[in-house]
């Protein structure tokens, strides 16, 4: 499986909080980050709980275009789809060491805050 095809898998996975393939796919020390306050994860299992609480969202996930990818790494941007169709477009970075992921970093664009306006 190529590393685009594993951040695929760990896209949908997560997406639609299917506990089993994401532990399957993260390492037991994954580093997460994701879009709101509050959600970092150091330690799989503490992720994988995050999952099954967000599985009520019945989001699915898919890349807008192919993702930049090299060895151990794919970024790119995703987008989230929520059962009444309304989207949600995501920057997402996920690194793997070997066929675990170890690494990833989901993130929401927005305006920029003037410092001083």
């Amino acid at each position: 499986m190529s590393v685009v095809e594993q951040a695929t898998e760990a896209l949908d996975a997560f997406a639609r909080s299917d506990i089993e393939r994401a532990r399957a796919l993260c390492a037991e020390n994954v580093v997460l980050f994701g879009t709101d306050v509050g959600e970092s994860w150091t330690v799989r299992e503490t992720f994988l709980a995050a999952l099954d609480d967000m599985r009520a969202l019945g989001l699915s996930a898919h890349w807008r275009e192919s993702p930049a990818a090299a060895d151990d790494w794919v970024a790119g941007e995703a987008e989230s789809r929520f059962p009444d169709g309304r989207t949600l477009p995501v920057r997402v970075t996920l690194i793997f060491a070997g066929r675990r992921l170890v690494h990833g970093h989901y993130s929401v664009a927005s305006e920029v805050i003037e410092a001083n306006p």
